[in-house]
């Protein structure tokens, strides 16, 4: 057998279609400095199963990264599998996992697209970001009594995912690890776990004030609990939703909470008074049509992002900054921009192909890069004298602009609109 790299207690050689490795202690590779990637001598060779011999105390990180690997036994000596080591096996339909195993890093079988079943071994206790990330066959999937860690994305995308229970030993659940299950429709947590708690197929902390991760295969009609206060990181991504009310005792909305919802066609804030709502809220749900907003100072970046269905809004009077991406490629047709408006970030409705006319506000200080670029259907503009700062490139491609009004001294229009447009100050 040849060994992994000289010096190396660990080594290798292939056999009637297996890859056998031998030796003791963790899988280490060295780094390709030429290729930019870790030296993994049997990364060209042809093998569909491997055999462990000896005593290997961890896979290394991407051991065996876009094999052609059908089936794994994990042996009871492993107890680390690193980052990245069975990602993207494409043929991998099964898996065994030893009784030592405690922790499966990060990407560790992202896009296992055949992998159906997992039972983790009985002492694993973390599983990594992204750890089953795109494994869309994946049907079943039995955690283990001891598992402590579940990392953000750990199942994002996994499609076929029907149910998953979580044990009392769960002690952290970073952002939502199911979103885009989109079959999801329970999440179950052990009445015993001090943390969490589930409520109709919904995971939450055990108070019941933030929302964790909502059941994807819900439809229909949804009001948040009014015991929630805030809505987790990317809680209801994927879900089939076709509205959700927001109760008054909600007060934040984290990254992402609504984001990517197909069918999504309403949202109403029930509370008059001020909410947070974080960046890319709503990104990506092309049926949005209706959204109430609350009270709020900012719009954050990419909150309606790719929301193509969303044709007007009632901007918050209180308004004082849009920031970048907020409405880009929405299909946004007017917008009266509040007052109180400061400014208008980069690219903040690039792409809003309907939209007709704009007019900044009375307080507009700045327009950043691209914020209105591309937007064809624009064909009359308002600058106010407030404007002293406003990027050449922030109306590219706005083919369709004939007329402009420009009240700022500072501004030099030549600068920013083409020969065609008729300038009026």
């Amino acid at each position: 057998m040849k060994p992994v790299f000289e010096g190396s207690a660990i080594s290798w050689e292939i056999r009637d279609d297996t890859l056998y490795i031998s030796g003791n202690g963790d899988m280490t590779f060295l780094r390709d400095t030429e290729n930019d990637r870790l030296d993994i001598p049997w990364y060209y060779e042809d093998f569909t199963r491997v055999h462990f011999e000896g005593n290997i105390t961890s896979i290394g990180p991407e051991a065996f990264h876009t094999s052609d690997l059908v089936e794994v036994d994990v042996p009871d000596s492993v107890n680390t599998i690193e980052p990245l080591a069975f990602c993207s096996c494409r043929s991998l339909e099964r898996v065994t996992f030893g009784r030592h195993l405690r922790s499966i890093g990060g990407y560790a079988f992202e896009d296992c697209i055949k992998l159906r079943r997992v039972v983790l071994g009985g002492c694993v206790e973390e599983i990594g970001y992204s750890c089953f990330e795109g494994c869309t066959s994946l049907v079943s999937f039995v955690t283990s009594p001891v598992l402590r860690n579940v990392g953000e994305h750990a199942f994002l995308g996994c499609v076929s995912l029907l149910r998953i229970s979580l044990s009392d030993a769960v002690q952290r659940v970073s952002g939502n690890p199911f979103a885009d299950c989109t079959s999801l429709e329970e999440i179950e947590v052990s009445p015993f776990n001090p943390l969490y708690s589930s409520k109709d197929g919904a995971l939450y902390n055990n108070a019941r004030s933030v929302l964790v991760s909502a059941a994807c295969a819900r439809q229909g009609d949804f009001t948040v609990p009014d015991t929630v206060v805030e809505i987790g990181r990317e809680a209801f991504r994927g879900c089939g939703l076709r509205s959700i009310s927001i109760p008054a005792k909600v007060r934040s909305l984290d990254v992402g909470a609504l984001r990517g919802c197909p069918h999504l066609e309403e949202v109403r804030f029930l509370s008059s008074q001020p909410v947070i709502v974080k960046g890319e809220a709503f990104k990506d749900c092309p049926s949005l049509r209706t959204v109430s907003l609350p009270d709020m100072d900012v719009i954050e970046f990419g909150t309606f992002e790719d929301c193509g269905s969303l044709h007007s809004i009632d901007l918050p009077k209180k308004l004082t900054r849009i920031n970048e991406r907020a409405f880009m490629n929405s299909g946004l047709i007017s917008v009266d921009i509040p007052n109180g408006l400061e400014c208008i970030g980069e690219s903040a409705f690039e792409g809003c192909a309907g939209l007709t006319r704009i007019s900044l506000g009375e307080n507009v200080a700045s327009v950043g890069n691209r914020a209105f670029a591309d937007c064809t259907g624009l064909a009359e503009v308002e600058i106010p004298e407030s404007v002293v700062e406003i990027e050449d490139d922030a109306f590219e491609g706005c083919t369709g602009i004939r007329r402009a009004v420009v009240r700022s001294d500072i501004i030099d229009p030549g600068d920013i609109f083409g020969p065609g447009t008729e300038i009026l100050h």
